[in-house]
């Protein structure tokens, strides 16, 4: 960092990460044969827009809201999205039409295109499908704690559909339709998952190529750092002990390392297109009119790809970002069913929550060994090969507990943990001299409770936290004027008011069991 000046210093720390693999990047040989052989249309970019989904996280709603008594396993994968851009193809390729039902040409090559068509075109190319859906439920609806079909991924909806969903993914359409985008690894999971009656409207497809080297360098200096750096903080813990200044510098330097590995994806999942938006308060300063200043028309989106690739400073395909995280999704597919429906408690993108027995330890470390025969691997200062791809053995727990998605708790070697998006992990509340003193999250949930499986049966719907309770923003658009704000008097013309809320209560979702079909009254109500 010493080189840079206050004109040259990345805005953001994944600026520094861009910065690397820009100058990784910049040469005639990857332009020309990835990033310039990869271009988009706003068509394409718009199938790569509406099929682009995060990771999956999601809650096994038959174990929901009660207790379950382990042995329980948890599992992460090692590097998960860094471990799919190094070792698996991605969609570098130009955008290409393989099908359009509208063109006689191509339904007289392909007839009425069926899924496991398109699934034939993997691994030589990823796909992405506009497909018509006229029915769709679970085969196993009793069993496939899992579902994938994501609710928000139903788009143009008709207006009698009813539907029964789960945690904001589909368990049955009892009637009605809907177009989606499925790229492949997403069509293989809803094909199998999933009763279809459908047809396909268009198909593209992008050839398939394993990672530059100019990207894989900067991927693997980055992965190198962080394991060279998590064996440093072991060694300053057993030598200096945890919490002495060596373990402190090294688990610094580990969690930098680790940060800018994960921002590569975040770099490439970028969109090429970002809008500029504007929102006016005049009207009423508590619900503002957003605007869209550009980008709403396919001139208007064309015209800035047509920028987007045209400036040196572009290097990364959209596209590739996208299949990054569907691969990510699918790889966690393979472990839950290698697992099994009935046995997975929870998962959230790269882990698994579940219940633990020999056999099925036996079946993950048969997977992992399948994966181990291809993965990429760096060599570690010590030697020693460390793979990427990897689904690796965290503690056991014996006590888990969940209600929805970023919603769960568990004990772990005698103590309460618990995730809930929305309450902070831990609030000031005092001081003691110079030193602070905290809550946790686990604290306020347990009460008056010692016994750690106890204080995790606290964890139900409308609990409410009045410590740990995280803020609110209200944004106001005003003349310049003064105004008190919490007993400061504030010269201000507008902006974002932040304040500490009174209490926070952990909300239900609606989860819709199957045997209430007859209550879903409409849409709106099911999902």
């Amino acid at each position: 960092f010493t080189h840079d000046n206050v004109a040259t210093i990345p805005l953001t720390a994944t600026g520094y990460v861009r910065r690397d693999l820009r100058t990784a990047c910049n040469n005639d040989y990857y332009r020309n044969n990835y990033f310039n052989n990869s271009v988009l249309n706003a068509e394409s970019y718009l199938y790569c827009l509406n099929s682009y989904a995060g990771g999956y996280t999601h809650n096994n709603r038959f174990k929901r809201s009660t207790v379950q008594v382990g042995p329980i396993g948890h599992r992460d994968f090692r590097s998960h999205y860094p471990s799919q851009i190094r070792c698996y193809p991605l969609p570098f390729g130009k955008a290409e039409v393989y099908y359009d039902c509208t063109k006689k040409y191509h339904r007289k090559r392909h007839g009425d295109i069926r899924i496991n068509q398109i699934l034939d075109l993997h691994p030589r190319f990823y796909t992405i499908s506009k497909i018509l859906i006229t029915k769709c439920e679970l085969i196993n609806i009793n069993e496939c704690s899992m579902p994938f079909m994501q609710r928000s991924k139903m788009f143009q909806l008709a207006e009698n559909s009813r539907l029964i969903c789960d945690n904001g993914r589909l368990l049955k359409m009892i009637r009605g339709s809907f177009v989606t985008y499925l790229d492949t690894y997403t069509l293989q999971i809803i094909s199998e998952q999933y009763n279809l009656e459908y047809e396909v409207i268009k198909v593209y497809r992008f050839k398939n190529k394993m990672c530059p080297d100019c990207i894989a360098g900067v991927i693997d200096q980055y992965f190198a750092g962080k394991t060279n750096y998590k064996m440093e903080v072991k060694r300053c813990a057993a030598e200096y002990g945890e919490g002495s200044l060596p373990w402190l510098n090294a688990s610094i330097h580990m969690m930098l390392s680790k940060n800018r590995l994960n921002a590569i994806y975040g770099c490439m999942a970028t969109n090429p297109l970002k809008d500029d938006y504007m929102m006016d308060f005049r009207e009423d300063p508590e619900e503002p009119i957003l605007h869209n200043a550009k980008y709403t028309t396919l001139e208007e989106i064309e015209e800035g790809l047509q920028v987007y690739y045209g400036k040196r400073n572009s290097f990364l395909p959209y596209q590739v970002g996208c299949a990054v995280t569907s691969l990510a999704r699918f790889e966690l597919y393979q472990y839950i069913k290698c697992i099994g429906y009935d046995k997975v408690l929870y998962c959230d993108t790269d882990s698994i929550f579940y219940f633990k027995d020999p056999e099925v330890e036996s079946r993950i470390e048969a997977l992992n060994k399948e994966k181990h025969k291809t993965a990429a691997y760096i060599v570690s200062a010590s030697g020693e090969r460390i793979y990427y791809d990897v689904f690796e053995a965290e503690p056991d727990i014996t006590h888990f507990k969940g209600l929805h998605s970023k919603c769960y708790g568990v004990v772990e070697n005698g103590r309460l943990k618990i995730t809930i998006a929305g309450i902070p992990a831990r609030t000031i509340t005092g001081m003691n001299g110079e030193d602070p003193i905290y809550l946790s999250r686990e604290a306020e949930l347990s009460g008056s409770v010692t016994d750690p499986v106890k204080a995790l049966d606290n964890l139900k719907t409308n609990f409410e936290f009045k410590t740990n309770t995280g803020t609110t923003a209200l944004y106001r658009w005003t003349e310049p004027h003064k105004e008190m704000i919490n007993g400061h008097e504030i010269d201000t013309a507008g902006g974002c008011i932040i304040n500490k809320l009174s209490t926070k209560a952990i909300k239900d979702v609606d989860i819709m069991n199957i045997h209430m079909e007859e209550s879903v009254n409409d849409t709106e109500s099911a999902i």
